[in-house]
């Protein structure tokens, strides 16, 4: 899927490749399960009307939650999620 948006010059955003890395680093047994809970918080985004800007959401959930003091970009995003010092804050281990 990911090689075809590319071939077709779609940069993909930060919450394609926060879903890509999820699904990555996930066991057969662990899929449904994240795929559950993905497709959920995708709902509660639409009903609480920021369905159309995600990343909005994600970029405020991420700045109150472990970057209070730093405004962080959305095109950034992703780029903190696996910066290695990040990692130990969200407690991120691929």
């Amino acid at each position: 899927m990911f090689e075809t948006i590319n071939e077709r010059g779609v940069g993909l955003n930060a919450m394609d490749l926060l879903k890509n890395l999820l699904f990555i680093h996930t066991t057969k047994n662990d899929f449904d399960e994240i795929k559950q809970v993905w497709k959920e918080m995708q709902e509660n985004i639409n009903k609480s009307g920021e369905g159309d800007k995600p990343l909005r959401f994600l970029r405020y959930f991420l700045i109150a939650r472990f970057r209070s003091r730093k405004i962080m970009r959305e095109d950034e995003i992703y780029k903190w999620i696996i910066e290695d010092d990040t990692k130990k804050i969200i407690k991120y281990s691929p």
